[in-house]
């Protein structure tokens, strides 16, 4: 017998009723009531009893994970680890220590997360959490560039005196740089 999420913290005897009552709650006394029917229906010779369990919240983590997709590595540095119990909210916890990974140099890679995971969660611990990878690459931005370039070209007649002036012919060279804005490049 029991609830996903959560162990017996308590179990208290008192007079039957037809019922077992479930406290699930993260302080063991509020929280949801469930109300079961025993098995068993107490006949008149024997004593009645009712069991009180009261349910306490199992501790509950998962982990974050950042991957750089450009290089294929494991951002270690800012992964984090949230850490509560069944039921209890995360939420204060990841905006404080998610990692602002757009300021580093850094977006989102939307062929493997078409959105951000971490704007998907709940907020809240379930009884059981899987963990969590941010797949990233390196913002990168292109230019075109374009530069005059001056140059003269003489012309030699072998003939006398029929030497031409110099020609000035300015070509245009148009060049796309890519940039990548992460620190490291």
């Amino acid at each position: 017998m029991g609830v996903d999420g959560y162990s017996i913290g308590a179990m208290n005897g008192a007079t039957l009723s037809t019922q077992i009552t479930f406290v699930i709650g993260e302080d063991g006394t509020t929280g949801k009531v469930v109300e079961i029917v025993p098995a068993q229906t107490p006949t008149a010779n024997e004593k009645d009893y009712t069991w009180e369990y009261v349910y306490s919240p199992k501790a509950q983590s998962f982990t974050v994970t950042y991957v750089d997709d450009t290089t294929g590595e494991e951002l270690t540095d800012h992964g984090l680890t949230l850490t509560g119990v069944t039921a209890g909210s995360y939420a204060d916890q990841l905006a404080s220590d998610k990692w602002d990974y757009a300021a580093a140099g850094y977006k989102l890679d939307t062929a493997k997360n078409a959105t951000d995971p971490l704007s998907e969660l709940s907020g809240t611990f379930g009884a059981q959490n899987a963990g969590v990878t941010v797949y990233l690459t390196h913002q990168t931005s292109t230019t075109t560039q374009t530069q005059t370039i001056t140059r003269t070209i003489n012309y030699l007649d072998w003939r006398p005196k029929r030497g031409r002036d110099g020609l000035l012919n300015p070509p245009n060279v148009d060049h796309d740089a890519n940039t990548d804005h992460h620190p490291d490049n």
